[in-house]
């Protein structure tokens, strides 16, 4: 599984390289992670934000974008790495040409959305 997650997690790196951290986020705070997946997704945390500590932002480009907030960088680091695996599991979907998209895709998708924005 270790294996498996290190592969996975290959293909994310620094968002646009690691120029945004220092930087103001969407949140109002300061970026201190930042990470893109192949142009297809980001993730953020933030620090000191208008309603947290932490925040994390993240989006797939064209489907979602959500924040979640955290009283401790611990919490969102943990998070921050589950978040990856779960948008990860998501774009891996659409792999799936859209003419066998049936309610089975439907339903892996929506649960997926689900547990993404409901952690």
């Amino acid at each position: 599984m270790a294996n498996i997650k290190k592969k996975l997690m290959a293909s994310w790196i620094a968002f646009e390289d690691g120029k945004s951290i220092g930087s103001s986020g969407s949140e109002n705070g300061m970026i201190i992670k930042d990470e893109e997946f192949e142009n297809s997704a980001r993730i953020t945390i933030e620090k000191d934000g208008q309603i947290s500590p932490f925040s994390i932002t993240m989006g797939i480009y064209g489907l979602t974008f959500h924040t979640n907030f955290y009283s401790t960088f611990e919490k969102a680091d943990d998070d921050f790495q589950w978040f990856k695996l779960k948008i990860e599991e998501i774009l891996n979907l659409f792999e799936i040409k859209e003419e066998k998209r049936d309610s089975d895709w439907n339903g892996k998708h929506n649960q997926l959305l689900y547990e993404l924005t409901n952690r």
